[in-house]
């Protein structure tokens, strides 16, 4: 499965790709850390985050 959500200056990269897993994992975003068992922050360095260019696609693929 491949889930594309684009980000912007009034989204930030982080809620895409929460977004993306949500979709990808059958999730509501919001209780996607109680569903999943983790958070994004777990798992992605916030500074790559924070140093991304909004008008960027996510890409999020299930493997």
């Amino acid at each position: 499965m491949r889930v594309e959500h684009q980000y912007d200056g009034d989204t930030p990269a982080s809620i895409a790709i929460l977004e993306a897993i949500a979709t990808i994992e059958d999730v509501d975003p919001t209780d996607s850390p109680t569903d999943l068992g983790t958070t994004l922050y777990d798992q992605i360095d916030p500074q790559h985050l924070t140093n991304s260019s909004p008008g960027t696609t996510v890409t999020a693929l299930l493997l």
